[in-house]
């Protein structure tokens, strides 16, 4: 036991000491950095998850009802029009609320992902911010 704990730790040691020389050009100032901001990404990824998907499920389906409704609503003869809006939206709202939900469902994720890095705990993060 003792001496394959040995020959482990031989191992590891060649093999951190053969990529040694790969790091000789980074500089270790921002290594430290990057290694000491990893708990905040991490956090910050699993936060903007957790709340920026249900944000962007409400954000795009809110959107997608509304434009439904209202192109629904010109096909049957003016957005401005209440009576119009009143007949096109028992057909567009559940077709809103679907697709603004699939859409949420992926723009939240996909905001968390691309700004925890660069920008952990923004707005963009929790979907507040520009939606494609």
């Amino acid at each position: 036991m003792k001496k394959s704990a040995i020959s482990i730790l031989a191992l590891v040691s060649i093999a951190l000491g053969a990529a040694a020389p790969a790091f000789a050009d980074n500089d270790y100032a921002t290594m430290a950095k990057d290694t000491a901001m990893f708990p905040v990404r991490a956090l910050a990824l699993g936060s903007g998850v957790l709340f920026g998907t249900p944000i962007a499920i409400l954000r795009c389906a809110a959107t997608r009802t509304t434009g439904f409704t209202r192109s629904g609503a010109e096909a049957i003869g003016g957005k401005s029009s209440l009576p119009c809006l009143v007949l096109a939206s028992p057909l567009t709202v559940p077709f809103g609320l679907l697709a603004g939900t699939a859409e949420g469902c992926y723009y939240g994720p996909k905001h968390a992902i691309e700004n925890c890095l660069e920008h952990p705990f923004s707005k963009d993060s929790f979907s507040l911010g520009e939606m494609e």
